[in-house]
């Protein structure tokens, strides 16, 4: 098992969302299709709009000889939508693929195709801990506090795509909205290091909170915003625009791919992983030789270099200043 991106059209959005179709469900199965098992749960199932039309689902636990399908589930009646659409783009959540590696001289004699996959599997998830970040496009929902009353919320990750939202209980109408993402907002830079999601400005509306000069805002409180998007530090496509689908939609005509430098340490980070600067017999050969000596008024300790390469950063100073650039930066604020 390894985990896996899906990626699905729904054709026309606005007739089902129109007859209550309004969540979507995703499923899988592990024998040809005989028995299916929800992915998703009840908090987690992706909110159908009328004027979206590609969705996107991560499975920790997937494999790409699963099958998977989308079914419409309408929330009200708590039915299932008799015509499920299979989902055929599945693609291995990862930052490298093993055609790359291959490229790099890793022949099958060297590592197999599951060893290589194993090693990218790790190297990504070695990435995502290093800098606290996830580099493509993935469904999720967060629940954060809004510790200001502001007209701007800071949020924890770049959002690439809004699909739904609620404040203070209320849903809102994303066209109230901007989101500082530079997939939005027509190929604009903006810092990934600080997104931030923004009411608009002369906005009437109940569901914000009216300051006494006339300005809209966020009410503070705990766990106080819930958005349902797609989240992740992804760069523009090669000659893509960027731009939202339709005025408002907040879903962006394109969703980015992962950043070629982070693409080449996931690479390197794999190299080192399938052939080690130092073998376990290196490690062996040196338990017995002398690192260190003492006399009466002094003492040396030689430092092991063959311990420092088996911890993996021994040689990867690039590797470790491409991640630390991407790193994410701790935000400070006060209640």
């Amino acid at each position: 098992m390894a985990a896996v991106r899906l990626t699905f059209d729904v054709p026309s959005p606005d007739v089902l969302y129109a007859t209550g179709w309004t969540r979507i469900k995703v499923q899988r199965s592990v024998d040809a299709g005989v028995t299916w098992v929800e992915v998703s749960r009840s908090t987690t199932r992706i909110p159908l709009r009328d004027v979206v039309e590609r969705y996107h689902y991560s499975d920790a636990n997937g494999a790409t000889t699963y099958l998977y399908r989308a079914v419409y589930y309408n929330p009200t009646t708590l039915a299932d939508n008799p015509v499920p659409l299979s989902i055929t783009d599945i693609q291995l959540d990862g930052y490298a693929t093993i055609a790359e590696i291959r490229a790099e001289g890793v022949t099958v004699a060297d590592a197999s195709d599951a060893r290589v996959q194993v090693a990218l599997d790790w190297a990504a998830r070695y990435i995502e801990r290093a800098t606290k970040r996830a580099f493509g496009p993935r469904f999720a929902i967060q629940r954060f506090d809004v510790p200001l009353t502001s007209d701007t919320l800071l949020l924890p990750e770049p959002l690439i795509a809004l699909l739904y939202m609620e404040a203070g209980g209320s849903e809102v109408d994303l066209t109230t909205l901007e989101v500082y993402n530079r997939h939005l907002r027509g190929g604009e830079m903006c810092d990934l290091s600080a997104p931030q999601l923004k009411i608009s400005d002369d906005l009437d509306s109940d569901v914000f909170y009216r300051l006494w000069y006339g300005t809209c805002t966020f009410e503070k409180g705990s766990q106080a915003a819930t958005i349902y998007g797609v989240w992740g530090y992804t760069e523009p496509s090669r000659g893509a625009i960027g731009g939202e689908t339709s005025d408002g939609s907040q879903v962006p005509l394109d969703y980015g791919v992962v950043p070629p430098l982070i693409n080449w340490a996931c690479r390197a980070l794999v190299l080192q992983h399938l052939f080690p600067m130092y073998t376990a017999d290196d490690l062996s050969a040196r338990a017995n030789q002398i690192t260190s000596l003492r006399t009466r008024d002094q003492s040396v300790t030689y430092s092991d270099t063959a311990a420092a390469a088996s911890s993996g950063w021994a040689g990867s100073d690039a590797v470790f200043e491409v991640l630390s650039g991407y790193g994410k930066h701790i935000a400070f604020g006060s209640p």
